[in-house]
């Protein structure tokens, strides 16, 4: 990620192939490796994704907070909020799916996680930060 930022592509591309990694991709492979080819030993390799993910996720926050809150002296607070936010959904992620899984199946439950996390994916595709203003807007 930060290596693509030094070069001058910005932060969006990283976060869209880290935010796309995580869960969608993540969640697809699962699904045809449990309709396809039950292995637990390459159900278990996905784990690799989930890390290219989490690392993603650790660097996007703090560089989106950074740019948003640039000379304003509120990058602490603010990311203490944005930190509170992620975690609270990280939850809530957890819970929506426990339920789906325990009502529906493991098939629906990667599906359905995997359409969540998709958003996200649309989201920073039209999302920006406005250098001037510091501003989060959707072009």
């Amino acid at each position: 990620m930060g290596t693509i930022i030094a070069r001058g592509h910005g932060y969006k591309i990283p976060i869209i192939i880290g935010y796309g990694v995580a869960v969608p991709l993540r969640c697809t492979i699962i699904v045809l490796l449990n309709e396809l080819w039950p292995n637990k030993y390459a159900l278990m390799s996905t784990q690799l994704l989930d890390g290219i993910g989490a690392g993603t996720f650790g660097l996007s926050l703090p560089l989106v907070v950074n740019q948003l809150t640039e000379g304003s002296g509120r990058f602490s607070f603010t990311f203490g909020v944005m930190l509170s936010l992620h975690m609270s959904a990280s939850a809530l992620s957890n819970l929506i799916a426990g339920y789906v899984v325990t009502y529906m199946s493991y098939l629906v439950g990667f599906i359905t996680l995997g359409v969540m996390g998709s958003i996200s994916i649309v989201f920073m595709a039209f999302a920006s930060i406005n250098p001037s203003k510091k501003d989060l807007i959707l072009q």
